[in-house]
Protein backbone atom coordinates (compact mmCIF):
# COMPACT_ATOMS: atom_id res chain seq x y z
CA UNK A 1 0.00 0.00 0.00
CA UNK A 2 1.52 3.28 -0.96
CA UNK A 3 1.75 6.44 1.31
CA UNK A 4 -0.68 8.03 -0.93
CA UNK A 5 -3.46 5.18 -1.00
CA UNK A 6 -2.36 5.23 3.37
CA UNK A 7 -4.06 8.94 3.25
CA UNK A 8 -6.86 8.45 1.07
CA UNK A 9 -8.13 5.93 2.86
CA UNK A 10 -7.62 8.23 6.15
CA UNK A 11 -9.38 10.77 4.90
CA UNK A 12 -12.48 8.46 4.04
CA UNK A 13 -12.59 7.04 7.02
CA UNK A 14 -12.58 10.39 8.34
CA UNK A 15 -15.11 11.59 6.66
CA UNK A 16 -17.49 8.32 7.56
CA UNK A 17 -16.25 8.85 11.00
CA UNK A 18 -17.93 12.27 11.22
CA UNK A 19 -21.05 10.69 9.57
CA UNK A 20 -20.99 8.73 12.23
CA UNK A 21 -20.64 5.52 9.94
CA UNK A 22 -19.19 1.83 12.12
CA UNK A 23 -16.35 0.71 11.34
CA UNK A 24 -17.34 -2.71 9.86
CA UNK A 25 -19.59 -0.72 7.83
CA UNK A 26 -17.12 1.54 6.78
CA UNK A 27 -14.34 -1.21 5.70
CA UNK A 28 -17.55 -3.03 4.08
CA UNK A 29 -17.34 0.41 1.81
CA UNK A 30 -14.03 0.78 1.06
CA UNK A 31 -13.82 -3.10 -0.09
CA UNK A 32 -16.63 -2.11 -1.95
CA UNK A 33 -15.06 0.74 -3.79
CA UNK A 34 -11.21 -0.39 -3.93
CA UNK A 35 -11.34 -4.13 -3.68
CA UNK A 36 -7.48 -4.65 -3.69
CA UNK A 37 -5.15 -3.68 -1.04
CA UNK A 38 -7.85 -2.02 1.53
CA UNK A 39 -6.72 -1.96 5.12
CA UNK A 40 -7.72 -4.61 7.32
CA UNK A 41 -10.51 -4.29 9.59
CA UNK A 42 -8.36 -3.55 12.34
CA UNK A 43 -6.55 -0.93 10.96
CA UNK A 44 -10.21 0.75 9.89
CA UNK A 45 -11.15 0.43 13.42
CA UNK A 46 -8.23 1.79 14.77
CA UNK A 47 -8.21 4.75 12.61
CA UNK A 48 -12.04 5.13 13.35
CA UNK A 49 -11.24 5.39 16.62
CA UNK A 50 -8.46 7.72 16.54
CA UNK A 51 -10.53 10.06 14.62
CA UNK A 52 -13.63 9.89 16.54
CA UNK A 53 -11.13 11.47 19.23
CA UNK A 54 -9.33 13.82 17.25
CA UNK A 55 -12.68 15.04 16.08
CA UNK A 56 -14.33 14.82 19.24
CA UNK A 57 -17.26 12.58 17.38
CA UNK A 58 -20.08 12.10 20.23
CA UNK A 59 -21.00 8.17 19.70
CA UNK A 60 -25.01 8.81 18.78
CA UNK A 61 -25.11 12.32 18.20
CA UNK A 62 -26.41 12.69 14.27
CA UNK A 63 -23.88 15.23 11.62
CA UNK A 64 -27.52 16.98 11.32
CA UNK A 65 -27.19 17.47 14.86
CA UNK A 66 -24.07 18.96 15.28
CA UNK A 67 -24.13 21.22 12.19
CA UNK A 68 -27.72 22.69 13.48
CA UNK A 69 -25.84 23.17 16.82
CA UNK A 70 -23.15 25.28 15.33
CA UNK A 71 -25.07 27.28 13.26
CA UNK A 72 -26.84 27.98 16.53
CA UNK A 73 -24.24 29.28 18.03
CA UNK A 74 -22.96 31.74 15.28
CA UNK A 75 -26.21 32.95 14.98
CA UNK A 76 -26.62 33.73 18.32
CA UNK A 77 -22.83 35.32 18.14
CA UNK A 78 -24.46 37.88 15.14
CA UNK A 79 -27.42 38.84 17.17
Amino acid sequence: MTDFNKIRYRAVIEFLTLENVQPQQIHSRLTVVYSEDVPSYATVKLSFVEAAEALKVSPGRDVRQRLSAKKTAVLLKIW
